[in-house]
């Protein structure tokens, strides 16, 4: 088998949809039935009360209910994002910004230690995860879904994190 066949993952798209076994296991560890709002979707395939697509928040019967995205909306108690990884800095900084307002996000993002938005979000000078955030590292072998076939994507090879980032208020 070549590399080429073996890691198959090509980013065609920034829509690929999360595994089931990432986002069930964080709904059982949290005590959750559902998330409250999928911050970054194009299909709801995420157990998700609401839905941001790129042109608006959805319900989950699909009736639209405002224009604002998921970087434009407020978030809600308890959100899941799976971001476009070019541009998941911008939704990085968004959870902690909505982190402040007492909202929790589960986050699945590369591993990119290197770049400043880990520095500036992530980590605590360098070292460990800032206060009321949790990195947990993910086995490497994650294979997406395409959003149209349903079919598993080719491995992914770079690795992934999950973030938490827990809600809190300075109140």
């Amino acid at each position: 088998m070549s590399i080429q066949s073996k890691y198959n993952y090509t980013a065609k798209r920034d829509d690929y949809l999360t595994p089931s076994v990432i986002y069930e296991r964080v709904l059982e560890e949290n005590n959750l039935q559902t998330f409250d709002c999928d911050v970054c979707s194009s299909f709801p395939n995420i157990p998700a009360k609401m839905h941001y697509r790129k042109d608006g928040l959805y319900s989950i019967s699909g009736r639209k209910l405002t224009d604002n995205n998921g970087l434009t909306g407020t978030w809600f108690k308890f959100n899941w994002c799976n971001p476009p990884f070019n541009i998941c800095n911008k939704f990085v900084k968004k959870a902690t910004e909505e982190q402040k307002k007492g909202k929790t996000t589960f986050m699945l993002i590369p591993v990119r230690t290197e770049r400043k938005f880990w520095h500036q979000y992530i980590l605590f000078n360098g070292r460990f995860p800032k206060p009321y955030v949790n990195i947990e590292f993910l086995p490497s072998g994650t294979r997406f879904i395409h959003p149209e076939t349903g079919e598993e994507m080719g491995l992914h090879k770079g690795a992934l994190a999950l973030i938490t980032f827990r809600g809190y208020t300075d109140e």
